[in-house]
C-alpha cells in the first residue's frame, strides 16, 4: 500500500505531466500574501496602541465603572482585539 504523495508522484510520471514547480507566476500571489499580512499585523498593532493611549487618558472612576482596572488596560484591548477577529 502506498501513500497518496508516492500515487500523486507516480500518476504524474504515468501521464508525463511535469511536477508541480513554484514559478514566478506562482510565487506572487503568496507574496502578496505574506505582504497584505504583514500590513494587516501593522495595522492590527497601531490600532491597539491608539486604543490603549485612549483608555490610558480616561478618568480612573469612569475605568472602573466599565469594568476595567488601569493595570488591567492592555489585557483588555488585547482581548477585545481577538474578539474583533
Amino acid at each position: 500500500m502506498t501513500d497518496l504523495t508516492t500515487a500523486s508522484t507516480a500518476l504524474t510520471r504515468a501521464f508525463g505531466q511535469p511536477a508541480r514547480r513554484t514559478t514566478r507566476a506562482t510565487a506572487r500571489p503568496d507574496l502578496i500574501r505574506v505582504l497584505a499580512g504583514i500590513l494587516s499585523w501593522f495595522w492590527v498593532q497601531q490600532r491597539r496602541r491608539e486604543i490603549i493611549r485612549t483608555l490610558e487618558k480616561v478618568d480612573d472612576h469612569l475605568l472602573r465603572d466599565a469594568g476595567i482596572e488601569r493595570c488591567n488596560i492592555e489585557e483588555f484591548v488585547d482581548t477585545l482585539m481577538t474578539r474583533q477577529r
